[in-house]
């Protein structure tokens, strides 16, 4: 089995399973790499719907989502949301280093959603969360209207207008930036206050 199979069986990308592998993951079964997930992550790291060591394998069947699960997700959704206002706020009144723990603790809870979540955070919050992404002369940075909540699919709108697929996962992913390329130094522009 490649690490690109592991990966897409596990649900993740092919750079957290090389990241786990040089950890000790085993990548020779989906069981194995599945009981290691199990032992060594913490439930925090790993995506919500992506991976269930307990799960029946169907052959790709889908099953209906146990209403415990469901009520977990739309609880974690608004956690998302209510973490998200507060940062906004905090970047917009304050020097944008006041709000690196609360960005690192987002893209944690934002890491435990499903892949089809739809949290609906400030537009200054997610030019935060991709900052790293992004060209550093992009117009999106120079928006005048931070403060709009959008959905992923609709971030994904505002970031490639002409674009006639819209896929906001991309952007939920790059939000969580699963392989640590972010730094705190959020230009100015995303920010309401100076830094000190």
């Amino acid at each position: 089995m490649t690490k690109k199979e592991l990966a897409r069986l596990l649900g993740v990308s092919p750079s957290i399973v090389s990241r786990h592998a040089k950890n000790g993951m085993p990548t020779d079964s989906l069981e194995r790499a599945q009981k290691w997930r199990k032992k060594h992550l913490e439930s925090a790291r790993v995506k919500g719907a992506r991976f269930d060591p307990n799960a029946q394998q169907t052959g790709g069947a889908e099953t209906a989502a146990p209403l415990v699960k469901t009520r977990a997700f739309r609880g974690g959704v608004a956690l998302v949301e209510t973490l998200a206002r507060a940062t906004s706020a905090t970047l917009a009144n304050a020097p944008a280093s006041n709000a690196a723990d609360m960005v690192a603790e987002l893209r944690v809870l934002l890491r435990g959603l499903p892949q089809d979540a739809k949290p609906r955070m400030a537009l200054r919050v997610w030019l935060v969360l991709v900052d790293y992404f992004l060209h550093p002369e992009s117009d999106q940075k120079q928006s005048s209207d931070l403060t709009s909540v959008l959905t992923p699919d609709e971030f994904c709108a505002r970031m490639a207008p002409h674009c006639i697929t819209r896929i906001g996962v991309v952007w939920l992913d790059a939000a969580c930036d699963w392989d640590g390329y972010s730094t705190t130094g959020w230009p100015a522009e995303l920010c309401g206050a100076a830094e000190d």
